[in-house]
Formats: structure tokens, sequence, C-alpha cells
């Protein structure tokens, strides 16, 4: 589970999507075998959490990699979605928040590719708002990219009843105008 969540993690994300309780986590951390792969880091200043890291980035992709492809896909939604509850809730209390992490495991899961691109405009539109273009800028050519891809699959399910290039093109469009609103 814990390799879903990156090299680097805070407790309460893999609590978050853990499907047991929270004592069984507790029980694995505590484990001499999981020591050997994570250790232990500071706590984060942002959010007073503990927080857990890979010992070897090369074994938490071997990890990662051999999960199961629908495994990791849900994982990935559950992740996305665990982010996306703490951003409404830290920005309800004006606190910062960070859409990238839910837009970046939305896009590895197996979610409707529409509602990866919703998420990653989103994490555009904040990017951009923040200062950072370049991240933004990363988001937004995602976004591109999964729209493209829908367009084609579209396109070779039912070539007689899509709509076509001008469609994709107004659809794109619309992602480019979303940058300067």
């Amino acid at each position: 589970t814990a390799s879903v969540l990156g090299a680097r993690f805070e407790y309460s994300v893999l609590i978050g999507i853990y499907p047991g309780p929270p004592a069984d986590v507790d029980r694995a951390l505590d484990s001499d075998a999981v020591k050997l792969l994570l250790v232990a880091e500071p706590r984060s200043r942002a959010t007073d959490d503990k927080a857990h890291a890979w010992r070897s980035t090369a074994v938490r992709d071997i990890v990662y990699n051999l999960m199961l492809l629908s495994a990791r896909q849900r994982l990935h939604l559950q992740a996305a979605e665990f982010y996306e509850r703490v951003t409404a809730l830290r920005s309800g209390e004006g606190l910062p928040t960070d859409v990238g992490m839910s837009a970046r495991h939305y896009a590895k899961s197996d979610k409707a590719e529409l509602l990866k691109a919703e998420k990653l405009l989103t994490a555009g539109r904040v990017a951009i708002d923040g200062g950072d273009y370049a991240d933004g800028e990363n988001w937004l050519d995602q976004c591109r990219t999964v729209l493209e891809r829908e367009e084609t699959e579209a396109e070779r399910e039912d070539v007689g009843r899509h709509p076509g290039p001008a469609a994709r093109d107004d659809r794109l469009r619309h992602v480019d105008a979303d940058l300067l609103v």
C-alpha cells in the first residue's frame, strides 16, 4: 500500500487509504521487516504528522511494480480521494492546500479519463493562480494529453456518430482558455 504513496509519505495518508484498523498499520510499521524497507522521518512542519520514507527508491519501485495494475489503480484512487477530502478541509479552514497530490493520484487511477482531465485542469489552474507557472503548464499538458487520448479512443469506438476533430479542437481550446481565467 505504501509504495503507491511515493518515496516519502505521511502516516495519516497511509491510515486514510488502508482498509483495516490503524492498529494494523502501527504493527506493520513497528515490525523488523518493514523497518528494513522504511525509515521514520521527522514530523511534517505543515501538518505535524509522522512521516516515513523508503530506504531505497529502487526497492519501492519493485514493490510498486509487483502489485497488480488494478490494485495500484484502486490505491491511487483512494489516495486521490483522501487528498481531495484533506484539501476541502484545509481550504475551509483557510490553510494552504496541495491539489497537485490529488491530481497526481487521479492520473494513475482507473477513474474515467475525463475525471482525470478535470482534476488535472483544476491542479493547473491552482498552480498558475499560485504563481507556479511551470507546474501549471505541466498539469495542463497532462490534461491535454488525456483529452486527446480520450478523443482518439472515442473515434475508434464510434466513427459514425463522433463529432470529429472540430469538437476536439473546441475542447482543447477550452483547456487553453481556462489558463486565461
